[in-house]
């Protein structure tokens, strides 16, 4: 799906959601409102800066990378918008449990959902798995093996765990103490947190050392951006392999033991409800502070890059300077 196909088709909640976590905007820059209008000058930016039929064979295949690189970048940007209207119909008040790329993002937006809004009783939803049903409740509340059917639709296979729950289940005697609501709503939240750090470490993965080392991920987009002012060949190539490195630091920090495989055994060793809703707060606290960590790392880079940006003598640099700073938003 094109770029303008994917806002057109997502809401208006999902495009705020989108521009309070991925978008940065400097104070004062123009004719820059919405999420379309975003991306439509990075577009027109690129194409502005194509050179002519006679142009020299260097500034044609610097222009090849620089296309290639906003392709990418709207690729990955249906991706986060898809990602967005999915876990938003998962938890919808997900976007809690995020964190704005600077602290003014919230006043700039119009509106996003109250943690109230369009929730539905998960025990009473017509959405809820069939095989969700399937497993073994008492008037109180549900056995393990529910819990893990509805992550089962989330993530990777749990086919295994599911049966040696249910061969458990069978053999015990133990009413189930964790309401039926909160069993699944735990299972989604935790298949929105864990879908959400996969879609983040999509990139492949860097081959050894970082390539800005001990200089930093900040000083050296910064760097990126003034040698693009001096340089013949577009810098946009390296661009991609700083952007993989700073992935790869940013997935780290916002990693958890929650988002590992390994995680149902913990929660199968506290089954009841009063330890699930205490795991339930402890990560969405967990959740936000990580990713909150990871914006202030971007927003440094970012805000380098701008230094640059504030220098920059041509429009073919002031345009890879944007391409830049739209890609390290992205991450």
């Amino acid at each position: 799906m094109g770029i303008v196909a994917s806002l057109e088709s997502a809401s208006e909640t999902t495009k705020n959601q989108f521009a309070a976590e991925y978008m940065f905007v400097p104070e004062g820059t123009r004719g820059v409102r919405t999420v379309f209008e975003y991306f439509a000058r990075l577009i027109n930016g690129v194409r502005s800066v194509a050179p002519p039929s006679d142009a020299e064979p260097e500034a044609v295949a610097a222009h090849k990378v620089r296309s290639a690189f906003l392709i990418a970048l709207l690729d990955a940007t249906s991706e986060r918008l898809r990602g967005i209207d999915e876990r938003s119909s998962m938890v919808p008040e997900f976007w809690e449990y995020s964190a704005p790329l600077d602290e003014d993002a919230k006043t700039k937006i119009p509106y996003l959902p109250s943690s109230k809004d369009d929730r539905q009783s998960s025990g009473e939803s017509s959405d809820v798995p069939a095989s969700a049903d399937a497993g073994a409740a008492t008037e109180d509340g549900v056995q393990f093996s529910v819990f893990l059917k509805r992550l089962n639709t989330h993530v990777e296979d749990l086919s295994d765990q599911i049966s040696e729950a249910e061969e458990k289940e069978a053999k015990s005697k133990v009413p189930a103490d964790v309401k039926r609501e909160l069993a699944l709503r735990f299972a989604d939240l935790l298949g929105a947190a864990r879908t959400r750090l996969e879609e983040d470490s999509e990139r492949r993965e860097g081959d050894g050392e970082s390539i800005y080392g001990e200089t930093g991920a900040s000083a050296y987009a910064g760097e990126l951006a003034r040698r693009a002012q001096t340089q013949t060949e577009c810098v946009l190539e390296e661009a991609t392999r700083y952007l993989v490195d700073l992935e790869a630091e940013l997935s780290n920090e916002r990693q958890s033991g929650y988002h590992d495989r390994s995680f149902v055994n913990e929660v199968a060793d506290y089954w009841k409800g009063a330890e699930v809703e205490k795991a339930w707060k402890s990560i969405t606290e967990e959740e936000r502070e990580k990713r909150a960590v990871a914006q202030r790392i971007k927003l440094s880079a970012l805000r380098a890059v701008q230094d640059a940006v504030q220098e920059c003598a041509s429009r073919k640099e002031y345009v890879d300077a944007l391409l830049l700073q739209a890609a390290i938003a992205l991450l």
